[in-house]
C-alpha cells in the first residue's frame, strides 16, 4: 500500500510541475505575409506654357520688331480641363475610368490602374491603351507597369506596344533603355522602366517618364483661355508695331484699331494678317509657344513584408484589480506603480502557482505515509 500512495504522490507532483511549465511556457507566434500597392496609369507634374520663351529663335519677318517679354502660364488641371492624376487606385481596388476628358494637349483611352491579390501574390498594375501628347509629338500603345510580390520576392515588369514620334522618320522608333533619359525631337526625353526595389520588400516602376521640352501650335492658344488672355497684350503689341511699320516695311494692312480688340476677334485679326503675307514669309510661331513639366504614364508599387501574430496567450486573471487608471476615485494605490520595464506578469504568477503544486503533492505524499506508518 505504500507503494501505491508513493505512486499518488509522485503523480500528484508530475502533474503540478508539468502545470507550472505549462504556464510558463512563452506564448507562440504565427506568422504571415502583409500586403501593401498602389497603381496610376497617368499623372501630371508642373506643366506650364511658355509663351515668347527669351532663347527663343524670333521669325524672320519679325526681326526688326521689338521682342515681347517673356511670359510664364502654370497650366492647372481647371485651366487645362485634364486632371493631374487619371486612373489610380489603392491596395485591394480597381480603377478603369476610360479616357482621358477632351483638351488640347493630350488625348488617350483604355486607362487601366489595379492593386489586388491574385493567386496568392499582390499584383499593382496600370495599363494604357493609347495616348498622344501635343499632336502626335509622342504617341504610344500597350504601355503597363507591373509590380508582383509573392511573399519572397518582388518583380517588375515594363513592357511597351510601341512609341512613336511625329518628329521622327516613318521607318524608325525610339530606342530605349532601361532607366535612362532618351532625347525625343520634337518633344525633350523620356526614361523607360525608372524602377526602385530592394528585390524582397518593396518595388516601385515607372513604365515611362516624359520630360516636355516641346513647341506648340499658337492654334492651341484659343482652346487654352487662360494662356489666351495672358497672350493677349501680347499680340495687341504686336499688331500695334506691325501697323506702326506699315506697308513700307512689307507688312499688309491691318484694319483701324485692331490692336483695340480682345478675346476671338483679336485673334481672328491676327489670322487675317498672316493669312495676307507671302508663303514664304509666314513665320514660323511655334517657337514663341513652348510647353514643359512631366508626364508618369503607368506607375505601380507593392510591398510585402511579414509580420507574427501572437497565439496562445494565457488568459487574464479574472481576480486582479483594473489598472490604476481604471480604478474608481479613491481606490487609487499610494505607493507609485513599477517601471514598466516590458517583462510580463505570468512569468512569476505561474511560478507561484506551480511551487504552491509542488508543495502540496509533497505534503499529500508525507501525510499518506504517516498514516500508513500509524495505522
Amino acid at each position: 500500500m505504500t507503494k501505491v500512495w508513493a505512486r499518488i504522490g509522485v503523480g500528484a507532483t508530475i502533474v503540478a510541475g508539468i502545470a507550472a511549465v505549462t504556464m510558463t511556457a512563452p506564448a507562440t507566434a504565427q506568422a504571415r505575409v502583409e500586403y501593401d500597392g498602389e497603381a496610376t496609369a497617368f499623372q501630371t507634374d508642373g506643366l506650364t506654357l511658355t509663351l515668347f520663351p527669351s532663347d527663343a529663335k524670333v521669325p524672320e519677318a519679325f526681326a526688326d520688331l521689338p521682342m515681347p517679354p517673356e511670359q510664364v502660364v502654370h497650366l492647372s488641371p481647371d485651366q487645362l480641363g485634364l486632371p493631374s492624376r487619371f486612373g489610380h487606385t489603392d491596395y485591394r481596388g480597381v480603377d478603369e475610368p476610360g479616357a482621358l476628358p477632351d483638351n488640347p494637349l493630350i488625348s488617350g483611352s483604355g486607362f487601366r490602374a489595379a492593386s489586388t491579390k491574385h493567386n496568392g501574390d499582390v499584383v499593382s498594375e496600370a495599363v494604357i491603351d493609347h495616348l498622344s501628347i501635343a499632336d502626335g509629338a509622342l504617341t504610344v500603345e500597350n504601355l503597363v507597369a507591373r509590380c508582383t510580390g509573392d511573399g519572397d520576392t518582388i518583380s517588375l515588369d515594363a513592357p511597351v506596344g510601341s512609341l512613336t514620334g511625329s518628329a521622327l522618320p516613318s521607318d524608325s522608333s525610339i530606342e530605349l533603355n532601361a532607366n535612362t533619359e532618351t532625347p525625343v525631337p520634337g518633344l525633350g526625353t523620356v526614361r523607360w522602366n525608372r524602377q526602385t526595389t530592394d528585390d524582397k520588400t518593396f518595388g516601385t516602376l515607372s513604365n515611362l517618364v516624359v520630360a516636355l521640352d516641346t513647341d506648340l501650335d499658337p492654334d492651341v492658344l484659343q482652346q487654352l483661355p487662360v494662356a489666351m488672355k495672358a497672350f493677349e497684350d501680347t499680340v495687341k503689341q504686336l499688331l500695334s508695331d506691325v501697323e506702326r511699320a506699315g506697308t513700307d516695311a512689307g507688312f499688309p494692312a491691318l484694319p483701324k484699331g485692331a490692336d483695340r480688340l480682345s478675346g476671338q476677334p483679336l485673334y481672328d485679326a491676327l489670322d487675317d494678317f498672316l493669312a495676307q503675307l507671302p508663303t514664304s514669309q509666314v513665320p514660323d510661331l511655334n517657337p514663341l509657344l513652348r510647353l514643359s513639366g512631366s508626364i508618369t504614364l503607368s506607375d505601380a508599387t507593392c510591398s510585402q513584408k511579414v509580420v507574427d501574430t501572437p497565439v496562445n496567450q494565457p488568459p487574464p486573471d479574472k481576480n486582479q484589480p483594473p489598472p490604476p487608471g481604471k480604478q474608481p476615485p479613491g481606490a487609487q494605490p499610494h505607493t507609485p506603480p513599477l517601471a514598466d520595464t516590458g517583462a510580463s506578469a505570468w512569468g512569476p504568477r505561474a511560478t507561484y502557482a506551480g511551487l504552491t503544486a509542488l508543495t502540496a503533492g509533497g505534503t499529500l505524499l508525507v501525510l499518506r505515509l504517516r498514516r500508513r506508518n500509524t495505522g
